[in-house]
């Protein structure tokens, strides 16, 4: 049996981590590359369900003219558990029971699925180990954004069957 005050502090102890880390993302690294939605057609290259966060969270191999889309400051990135010049793409839970279109598409995603994904362009720079507090801390020592990050659609707004 649990008491009601220790479920109290334990959401607010969740709250406040969340606002650290995203303060943490937002002044070492997240940078919005876009500021107008982009459209990219790409291959899925892998599918990750769901995240550590609770994400939908997949890498795409973007197809012609798209590839730029995987550069940022004219290096070619990638999520480490992906190939290289692949873009990540994530549907947080919020998103996907909110304005997301396209779950059957997101819900029965394959690999090598051929797919059209929209959402916002971003640099997520801040991912020095798996380890969130521990980036937090880097990012206070080192007074400046981390760049050792990947291009990514986040949040991904929605994907349709190319």
């Amino acid at each position: 049996m649990t008491c009601a005050f220790c479920g109290s502090i334990k959401i607010w102890f969740l709250k406040l981590w969340g606002r650290a880390y995203l303060w943490q993302k937002r002044k070492c690294g997240f940078l919005t590359l876009s500021e107008t939605p982009i459209t990219v057609h790409g291959v899925v290259s892998d599918v990750f369900f769901p995240g550590d966060d609770s994400d939908h969270t997949f890498s795409i191999i973007p197809i012609g003219d798209d590839v730029h889309y995987t550069y940022y400051k004219g290096i070619k990135t990638r999520e480490p558990s992906s190939h290289l010049g692949s873009l990540h793409c994530e549907v947080s839970p919020q998103d996907y029971y909110g304005n997301f279109t396209g779950r059957e598409v997101l819900d029965s995603l394959k690999v090598n699925d051929e797919v059209i994904v929209t959402g916002t362009w971003s640099y997520d720079g801040a991912h020095k180990g798996k380890n969130q507090f521990m980036q937090i801390v880097n990012c206070i020592l080192r007074h400046k954004a981390v760049s050792d990050g990947w291009t990514e659609v986040h949040p991904c707004t929605g994907i349709t069957r190319a």
